[in-house]
């Protein structure tokens, strides 16, 4: 069974560097691009009736990092955590 999904996945595993190797996209340089995240601190109990949870004191920034790239005369951004 085990020995079945490591198969499973070996196949995936290549297939996909199949795709990422004849890929026609031209990507430009890389950069450290890091994303602010809003991130919950302290935590107070609330309680309704039966009903009881917990909600964030409040929240901060925090930041991520992050690496972007654009494709070569495309828009688009490709994102790496």
């Amino acid at each position: 069974m085990i020995n079945d999904k490591i198969k499973s996945l070996r196949s995936q595993i290549k297939e996909e560097e199949n795709r990422i190797r004849h890929c026609k996209h031209d990507f430009l340089d890389a950069k450290y691009d890091p994303d602010t995240v809003k991130e919950p601190y302290g935590y107070n109990l609330v309680a309704h009736g039966s009903d009881v949870w917990s909600e964030p004191i409040g929240y901060r920034d925090v930041k991520k990092d992050r690496w972007s790239r654009k494709t070569d005369g495309q828009e688009s951004v490709d994102y790496a955590l």
